[in-house]
């Protein structure tokens, strides 16, 4: 290699004289000629020396195919000599002149801490002198010529070759890292889920520890508040005058009430209307209160004889009576005993629906009743049923009934309504008259029939069974009903007698039986019979041959009736005349029971409800 005076001096090229022959015995052998490429030994920043930053190195066939050294080359093409010495080989010899100072490795592209492949001479990697400073050659040391056979090293591509590597480069690097990071992200999931996994398995298997805190109870009765018992008064009657609307009272109602603990006191409600009797609580005193009241009707115009509870208000109840054809009336009152201002409002069912307008809305002041009359609303409908719901206080509800023949009546009735809503009702003790062979001519006013309600949407079907005194099914048959329509069955095809008759359906259904002989000369409604508690205390209006059923649709067991032990089989119904104008029953959790007048010209009857002896006991945990 040649030395530079300065780094912006080129460098000369070899001249021809420079050459000097080299001694036999400091010559290298012909196979050291013939070694290895250097670039091979180089790393990659030394490559970049050579090339254009790619990093790239040029094999030495590359170099031989050229078929010229890159000093020459360069000589052609006019470069000048300090490219060319960029490509020129280093000496290999010992005893060649040292290499060039940093100027030329600067050119080169080294760093200092490069460092020399192993069969580069030690020489080329001994300190230089400074540049200005005179080099001379030592006087046994002579420069090497270039090896034309010798390796040789040529500038990496430029320009679109190269661009394309790089980016080529850059493409396989993203995919590599691409390809790390979802490795990266599937191990964690799936790390994860063996934690997850693992975990559930050990809290699975391994026992937990447990504690279990027993709560302390309190039995606790609280007190009952005032009872009332609203009864309907007179009957009520449409057409006795000149005015078809006008609702006009009749009869003289005689009531019959008992009351346990603190005395009951009556209250009329206008004058000689219904009557409420109210029990004010006590405290520590079992409280019963029970009423009822008859009304016997004897004129032109009016005849029959009407039994019913005195009830206590509610919120929401049904009241499944009335027929408005021609001859009949049917009257709905409402009674408001309470001591704040109620809101109430109707649904009328008829045989083919809800009716299209039902009464309007009916606001009570305290202590107030209102009746209106039904044919206004269903006009020439058989069969009806109402729904009656109120808002800021509970009231009571009848619909008074008449029925005339022509010119003669043909009995009268008041109604009671009923809250017993559900998939199960019983009507015990019902009077029922065998049909003729050629069986009656009209439902609505021969025999005994069973008005059926279905309030909901869809259809349902009814199994309805009458039960004889012994629990055995007399008849039986499954009976389809529309949605929100209302249905009577006539039941005459059994023996005369008093049955229980039992409906069952999948969703809730509301029942009534009426009652009436075959010559239609009276007629009578039934309401459902609630569930009673373990006693109850029946008043017994006046009227004529009151009778009393019990039906127990559990397993056989004794009650008692006015201190008279009965054991009632499971099914049966025990029946028995009664007297004076109390029962009382014990025992009776769970059975059902109602109160029967049979009579020449006086069908009716009530159900017995349960009595609030005391409060509920609950209990209270702390």
């Amino acid at each position: 290699m040649t030395n530079r005076k300065h780094e912006d001096e080129p460098i000369r090229p070899h001249s021809d004289d420079a050459a000097q022959s080299i001694d036999s015995d400091t010559a290298q052998p012909e196979t050291e000629a013939l070694r290895p490429p250097v670039i091979e030994a180089l790393s990659i920043d030394d490559n970049e020396a050579f090339g254009d930053g790619t990093g790239e190195a040029v094999t030495s066939t590359d170099a031989a195919t050229a078929g010229e050294s890159a000093a020459d080359k360069d000589s052609a093409e006019g470069v000048p000599a300090e490219d060319s010495a960029e490509s020129a080989p280093v000496g290999e010899s010992a005893d060649s002149s040292p290499v060039s100072d940093s100027a030329d490795n600067e050119t080169l592209g080294d760093t200092a801490d490069d460092s020399i492949p192993a069969n580069e001479s030690p020489a080329a990697a001994a300190p230089q002198p400074a540049a200005d400073e005179p080099k001379p050659a030592p006087a046994s040391e002579t420069p090497s010529a270039p090896r034309p056979d010798g390796p040789r090293l040529r500038r990496a591509g430029s320009g679109a070759t190269a661009a394309v590597r790089r980016k080529r480069t850059e493409s396989a690097e993203r995919r590599r890292r691409k390809a790390v990071s979802a490795l990266a992200r599937t191990a964690g999931v799936v790390t994860s889920l063996a934690v997850v996994t693992g975990t559930v398995w050990a809290l699975g298997w391994m026992p937990l520890p447990n504690h279990t805190a027993e709560p302390t109870g309190m039995q606790l009765t609280p007190p009952i508040g005032d009872q009332q018992a609203v009864c309907p008064g007179p009957l009520l009657q449409l057409g006795l005058s000149s005015d078809a609307n006008q609702i006009s009272p009749v009869g003289e109602p005689q009531t019959t009430y008992h009351s346990r603990g603190a005395n009951a006191e009556a209250t009329n409600l206008g004058e000689g209307g219904p009557s409420v009797f109210v029990q004010k609580a006590a405290e520590d005193q079992n409280q019963v209160l029970t009423a009822a009241e008859s009304v016997t009707l004897d004129t032109p115009k009016t005849n029959g004889y009407a039994a019913t509870n005195c009830t206590t208000p509610a919120s929401s109840q049904w009241l499944l009576a009335g027929n408005t054809e021609t001859g009949h009336t049917a009257a709905l009152d409402i009674l408001n005993p309470g001591a704040v201002k109620a809101r109430v409002n109707f649904r009328v069912f008829t045989s083919t629906g809800l009716a299209p307008s039902g009464p309007a809305e009916m606001v009570l002041e305290p202590g107030e009743h209102k009746s209106l009359s039904l044919a206004g609303v269903v006009p020439e409908s058989s069969v009806m049923a109402v729904e009656v719901i109120a808002t800021g206080a509970p009231v009571a509800a009848y619909i008074h009934e008449t029925f005339t023949e022509t010119l003669t009546p043909r009995g009268a009735e008041i109604a009671e309504s009923t809250t017993e809503y559900g998939t199960t009702q019983f009507l015990p003790g019902v009077v029922v008259s065998a049909w003729p062979v050629d069986g009656p001519d009209t439902t609505a006013t021969i025999g005994t029939a069973v008005r059926l309600l279905n309030p909901g949407d869809a259809e349902t079907t009814v199994a309805l069974q009458v039960l004889d005194e012994n629990g055995k099914v007399a008849f039986r048959d499954d009976v389809p009903v529309a949605p929100n329509t209302v249905f009577d069955y006539p039941v005459g095809t059994v023996p005369d007698g008093k049955y229980t008759i039992r409906v069952d359906a999948p969703t809730p259904i509301v029942a009534a039986a009426r009652v009436a002989p075959l010559d239609s000369s009276e007629f009578g409604w039934l309401a459902p019979s609630p569930a009673l508690s373990d006693s109850a205390l029946i008043a017994v209006p006046a009227g004529d041959s009151p009778r009393l059923a019990v039906m127990n649709p559990g397993e056989a067991r004794e009650i008692t009736v006015n201190g008279k032990r009965v054991k009632i089989a499971e099914g049966a119904t025990y029946e028995t005349d009664i007297s004076g104008d109390t029962v009382e029953l014990a025992g009776v959790s769970g059975m059902r029971a109602a109160v029967h007048f049979v009579a020449p010209g006086a069908y009716s009857g009530f159900p017995v409800h349960p009595s609030i002896s005391e409060g509920d006991t609950i209990t209270v945990y702390r």
